[in-house]
């Protein structure tokens, strides 16, 4: 028995080196041929029935069900590539130095702001949406300023370490979102530092606010509703999205001050924060519909119990 166990840790072992080793040999493509392939293998898998297109379908029905059935395909089939296409950017993100990987964003647009609120001895806190390269947006502030980040880790374990050790070569105090992580933050609002994190996940716990995301009810995180009440920071949106296949990368920063003042003046929002980023983001995704992350069950819990995802019976 325990000959049988050792040799499943060391196939086990056998295929993380593998896999680790089939990620670097695609991190040596260039950053837009990593792209271009990623689009190919998208446009294939959008042509077939698979949970992906299920779960991108059911989110787009959701939350533009007045599109034309003409535009709806093609949303569909531009998000699945778009989704293949951040995967296939992982490996150089995982691999490539972070100034090379840096050198795709082409503009940033109010980068002032940011150096504004700095200056100003204040702490920031930054939300992003799942919308197109949030790797490399991200890698822009911790270059800038000292800067702390959480994450949700893979399941995969070998992924998750990956990933860790890529994100940490620029920012050094990175934490999965645990109590842990949440002291790092803590610190981080107190030394007047950037946090970041991005805020359209579903909270993992019992947490969380039910705020209507293009109108449909979904549990949405009132950490960074929290934070805000506790430290009273700046609150920036970024995103980072494609200019094209090949075309580099623009970065946004938005002011959400005067979005969460308007939200607190509205009777019986119970997160103003939470409500103020939820609706930033959905004018972002209306501007770039295909390359937000619709494959991601966003709507998993539901206040009536209603099961968006669930198979249909064959």
């Amino acid at each position: 028995m325990l000959e049988d166990n050792n040799k499943v840790k060391q196939l086990k072992k056998f295929g993380e080196q593998l896999f680790t080793f089939f990620l670097y040999l695609w991190s040596m493509m260039s950053f837009s041929m990593a792209q271009r392939v990623g689009w190919l293998l998208g446009s294939i898998v959008a042509c077939f029935n698979s949970d992906i297109k299920r779960v991108t379908t059911k989110n787009i029905e959701l939350c533009f069900p007045d599109l034309s059935q003409y535009h709806k395909k093609r949303l569909i089939k531009n998000a699945i590539r778009h989704t293949f296409v951040t995967g296939a950017e992982m490996p150089a993100i995982l691999f490539k130095k972070p100034n090379k990987l840096l050198e795709n964003i082409h503009t940033v647009y109010n980068k002032e702001l940011m150096q504004k609120l700095y200056e100003e001895g204040r702490s920031i806190m930054i939300l992003g949406p799942h919308i197109g390269c949030w790797e490399i947006g991200s890698m822009y502030y911790p270059q800038h300023y000292p800067a702390a980040m959480l994450y949700t880790p893979p399941k995969i374990k070998i992924l998750d370490k990956l990933i860790y050790q890529a994100r940490s070569r620029l920012c050094k105090r990175m934490s999965p979102a645990n109590h842990k992580g949440v002291k790092m933050l803590f610190q981080a609002m107190k030394n007047k530092e950037v946090v970041a994190m991005l805020s359209d996940q579903v909270p993992v716990d019992a947490g969380g606010t039910y705020i209507d995301f293009f109108g449909v009810p979904a549990k949405t995180m009132n950490f960074p509703g929290k934070l805000y009440e506790r430290f009273k920071p700046a609150v920036v949106v970024s995103y980072a999205v494609r200019n094209g296949i090949g075309k580099g990368i623009t970065l946004y920063i938005d002011d959400l001050a005067p979005e969460i003042e308007e939200a607190q003046k509205i009777p019986g929002i119970e997160d103003p924060v939470g409500y103020a980023f939820t609706k930033h983001f959905e004018e972002v995704i209306r501007k770039f519909p295909a390359q937000y992350q619709w494959g991601y069950k966003r709507f998993k819990y539901n206040p009536e119990g209603i099961d968006f995802y669930k198979k249909d019976k064959q």
